[in-house]
């Protein structure tokens, strides 16, 4: 069984994610950090234990980085509602997170059996702790980022995905760490868009507060895709983040040398790849890692919706 830790700025999509985890058989979340990014981290942290309430579950939740490393936070309410979790209105935990992430992120990975590492937020706590403790990031059993965008269109500015927009300083620093990194996409999670008429099909009938859940976070995002990008759907960026990470589902990968833009405008937060055709790897820019680039968009929603409609343990 995979312990997992997983560093989220809850929002609907980690949300989802935390569900999916959830509802895995073979995994044990050892720990939720949570990171400034969608929603101010306070209420990240809330969101959080609000979904871990939602599923009986009983998981540890550390409140981490309330700011970027060097700049201003940015969050991405006009996506999420103004709760974060498209304004369900979800009643209040009476849990209370544990204490700080990044010192407990520290304690996991210099622990003997160290964690699987999945970030689906912008990369402040890990980059901390590795400012704290270096190599730190390579203790991980694995470490997963979701991040980034190599051939597509960004969704924070022209070529930059919002988690590596948020705090760029942070995974330029992650990325320089030299930990095995597996970076996953807007290039893959793209191709994984849960739209009204396949969330009522998976859904329909299902009365559960979960499934009811789903339907109503998922609405927010759904009208601000149709009113700005014109469809009505979801993408799917951090469940599908965890699930690579975890193995279940077939991917294709690519290896490549890279890096993050950190020198502001309109390139700010842009994964760069170096894909000069030279074999001398010392002519490369950036380090080395792994990205994520087809998936098969209907197997993941498929298994999806059988874990998180089938019952939590």
């Amino acid at each position: 069984m995979k312990r997992v830790v997983l560093d989220m700025d809850p929002g609907v999509d980690d949300a989802l994610a935390l569900l999916y985890a959830l509802a895995t058989p073979d995994i044990e979340i050892a720990a939720i950090t949570t990171v400034s990014g969608n929603v101010p981290v306070r209420l990240g942290t809330q969101n959080a234990l609000k979904v871990l309430e939602l599923a009986g579950a009983d998981v540890p939740v550390y409140e981490g980085a309330a700011a970027p490393l060097t700049r201003e936070p940015v969050h991405a309410t006009h996506i999420h509602g103004d709760d974060g979790l498209g304004d369900t209105k979800l009643p209040a935990s009476v849990a209370m997170s544990q204490g700080d992430a990044v010192s407990y992120l520290q304690d996991a990975l210099n622990a003997p059996s160290a964690p699987h590492l999945v970030a689906i937020g912008p990369l402040t706590n890990l980059a901390l702790a590795e400012f704290n403790h270096p190599g730190l990031l390579t203790k991980a059993s694995s470490l997963t980022v979701m991040g980034g965008a190599v051939h597509v269109a960004g969704n924070a500015a022209p070529r930059s995905e919002f988690n590596f927009f948020a705090d760029a300083e942070a995974a330029h620093s992650v990325l320089r760490a030299r930990a095995q990194v597996r970076v996953v996409p807007l290039d893959v999670t793209r191709q994984v868009l849960l739209t009204a008429e396949v969330l009522q099909r998976h859904t329909k009938g299902e009365a559960s507060a979960v499934a009811q859940f789903i339907r109503e976070s998922t609405a927010t995002p759904m009208l601000f895709a149709s009113e700005c990008h014109g469809h009505d759907g979801i993408y799917l960026h951090d469940p599908l983040a965890v699930a690579l990470a975890l193995g279940h589902l077939p991917a294709e990968w690519q290896r490549g040398w890279g890096d993050v833009e950190t020198t502001g405008g309109l390139a700010h937060g842009q994964l760069v790849m170096d894909e000069r055709p030279t074999r001398c790897d010392r002519d490369r820019i950036g380090v080395e890692l792994e990205w994520a680039s087809r998936v098969n968009a209907d197997a993941f929603l498929e298994l999806f919706f059988r874990r998180v409609l089938g019952g939590y343990r």
